[in-house]
């Protein structure tokens, strides 16, 4: 569905306690849902109209927009009308589902009968604003809702400017559409529907300090919002605060086990922060929860691979296979875990795999240049890195990796070329500092400092680059004396 996707909840059939269908519950319950769809398929099939009370025909039709048949579940609303004809329900329920199927001409027929038969009805009002959104009449109707917010009663106003929220998303006004559901959230802070859209409008707007504040507010009335959390962590990821972040996403599932996203966001972020334990951490339990897929063996097995645990990193890659065998980057992975024992030939074996599925990856044809390198074939070495830059100009690691092996076979000269190249393409400091490195390796003091000197204006505390290709220069007075002063600038 476009748009509010989940604003349908509030349009829910008014029966007492309408059932939702959750296909995990007990055995019992999905034995008895199970007998309810075999009979209705029964009668459907003999071309009678099955008579059951309105909360199972919702039942029935719960399952099928879950099974994702529009069709059949439209085919149990169109029954339900033969025996409830002036259930105003069972007509907006139908216009939802219209609306997923985009046949808004039929659906804008059903909305006008459910008026015939209920023209006060604020939810049938609601509808056809949401309607005239669906069709692009913004203003008709943002018409509709100013009308409707004299409502004096809270959940109606929620309802109300739930829809208001949606139009504002359907038209792309999306500060709008934030504001006006922070306002809703400070009425009822624990609306979930609210809570889960206004993600959108903040990542639309990237009003991530509100955001902040907001959620923070939520968490003080309602420390157990998941939601909130969620929401709250993503947020601080945004804004650089990931400490914080990685705090947020853990109490996420902590309160709400079965909140997948929050696992895997949370060690996705370990992952880019090099923090692998906490992102094994994370991975490891949404396994445990979760049960086992390809994704989540692939990122167990790349946090073990940093954390130098190589062959216990082969034992989840090697599931992850199983599960989906063409997956280059599980053979990439594997080849890593054989580089980070030394096993070359092991390691080329895998990369190769990696690279007959996709051969435009750069990492892949650099790890094999590598991989070539320590074995000293040095031509097979210098083709693979060529092909990474190739693929990847805009690499800097790439370029580093290329550069790394010219100056470990001593072709200085050569460095100086590639990393010249790298600037231009990838902008990184790092390759100002290699290369300031290679000049003062050819006893070029003049362009190194020269060069050092561009370096430390760019960013002075990634100076030890240049130690660790030149440790010798770490007792040179006027290098030292260069570092301090843009170190303290």
């Amino acid at each position: 569905m476009s748009g509010l996707c989940g604003l349908f909840l509030y349009f829910t059939p008014r029966i007492n306690n309408p059932p939702r269908l959750h296909m995990e519950h007990s055995a019992n319950k999905q034995s008895t849902l199970l007998h309810l769809i075999t009979e209705y398929e029964a009668m459907s099939q003999k071309g009678d109209v099955a008579v059951f009370e309105e909360k199972t025909f919702f039942t029935l039709i719960q399952f099928y927009e879950s099974e994702f048949s529009a069709e059949k579940a439209l085919e149990v609303i169109d029954h339900a009308l033969e025996i409830y004809a002036y259930s105003v329900d069972f007509y907006l329920r139908k216009a939802e589902l219209l609306f997923n199927v985009k046949q808004y001409t039929q659906a804008d027929d059903v909305i006008t009968q459910a008026e015939n038969l209920a023209p006060n009805d604020i939810l049938v009002s609601l509808m056809r604003a949401r309607y005239k959104g669906l069709t692009k009449h913004y203003h008709e109707a943002l018409t509709i809702i100013e009308q409707l917010k004299s409502q004096k009663e809270p959940h109606l106003l929620t309802e109300i400017l739930l829809t208001e929220a949606f139009i504002y998303d359907q038209s792309k006004e999306f500060e709008k559409q934030f504001d006006v559901l922070s306002l809703l959230l400070q009425r009822d802070h624990s609306n979930l529907v609210a809570l889960e859209k206004i993600s959108t409008a903040v990542e639309n707007t990237k009003r991530y300090n509100e955001s902040i504040s907001l959620h923070q507010q939520i968490i003080d009335k309602d420390p157990y919002s998941y939601q909130a959390w969620y929401n709250l962590a993503h947020a601080y990821s945004c804004t650089h605060e990931y400490e914080r972040a990685i705090d947020a996403y853990e109490y996420v599932y902590i309160i709400n086990k079965d909140f997948e996203a929050a696992y895997r966001d949370r060690g996705d972020l370990c992952l880019e922060l090099c923090n692998y334990k906490e992102a094994l951490k994370s991975f490891k339990e949404a396994n445990d929860v979760f049960g086992a897929d390809s994704d989540t063996l692939t990122n167990i097995g790349q946090c073990l691979i940093h954390l130098d645990q190589s062959k216990h990193a082969r034992k989840y890659l090697t599931k992850a296979l199983k599960i989906d065998p063409y997956n280059e980057e599980l053979h990439y992975y594997i080849g890593l875990s054989f580089a980070k024992e030394r096993s070359w030939v092991n390691a080329i074996n895998a990369f190769k795999r990696a690279l007959e599925m996709d051969d435009t990856r750069e990492e892949y044809f650099a790890s094999l240049g590598d991989a070539y390198f320590h074995l000293n074939e040095f031509s097979k070495a210098s083709f693979y890195f060529k092909k990474a830059i190739k693929e990847g100009p805009e690499q800097s690691f790439i370029w580093m990796s290329y550069a790394n092996f010219l100056l470990a076979t001593n072709r200085i000269k050569e460095s100086l070329l590639v990393l010249e190249k790298g600037e231009y393409f990838a902008n990184c400091v790092e390759l100002t500092y290699v290369k300031s490195a290679a000049y003062f390796l050819l006893e070029d003091s003049i362009n190194g400092m020269k060069v050092l000197e561009e370096a430390l204006q760019t960013d002075p505390e990634l100076h030890s680059v240049l130690f660790s290709y030149a440790p010798h220069l770490m007792v040179n007075h006027e290098i030292q004396s260069m570092i301090n002063y843009y170190s303290a600038q």
